[in-house]
């Protein structure tokens, strides 16, 4: 019995969510931050103690709903002052103005670092976050312009495109 009410509760949570995660249910959804997935190049400056240099960041997204999406994307410095490419996971947070193209995001999450130390090759995980606004320029082309924090020490400024396929 507890494993049938357990299952039930299950896929009533999972069907809300669907019904949910859908703009049409939202008469007033923004028409410029639309669901699916997208993608973005951008190029900035990654600065922290002691060292700024260029850096470039590829991103590969699913936006749920227009408040919310997941992230993945990967940092990597032009020059060698820092060793290696930085791959992030985020929760990303979206605030977008009720017809207009602009939103604002916040976002949350971890980020892996590969660096070499004595000739040995090491790898942290550090905890990153950022902010940073969106102006849609078409409902599948928008200007994005970030910062993250990595770890405390680390930190991106980046601007660029991001192409959605909604």
């Amino acid at each position: 019995m507890k494993k049938t009410i357990l299952m039930t509760s299950l896929l009533a949570t999972l069907i809300s969510g669907t019904v949910l995660a859908d703009n049409s249910v939202y008469p007033d959804a923004n028409p410029y931050f639309s669901n699916g997935v997208y993608i973005g190049i951008q190029g900035g400056a990654l600065f922290g103690r002691g060292y700024a240099q260029g850096a470039a960041q590829a991103d590969l997204g699913y936006q749920f709903t227009q408040n919310f999406a997941i992230e993945a994307n990967v940092a990597t410095p032009i020059s060698n002052s820092v060793d290696g490419a930085f791959s992030s996971a985020y929760a990303k947070f979206l605030i977008p103005f009720q017809d207009k193209p602009v939103a604002f995001y916040l976002k949350g999450g971890a980020t892996l670092i590969g660096t070499k130390l004595l000739g040995y090759r090491f790898h942290f995980i550090l905890p990153s976050a950022g902010a940073g606004v969106q102006y849609a320029l078409t409902k599948h082309i928008a200007l994005d312009a970030g910062y993250t924090n990595i770890g405390g020490s680390i930190n991106l400024a980046s601007a660029g495109l991001t192409f959605r396929f909604a």
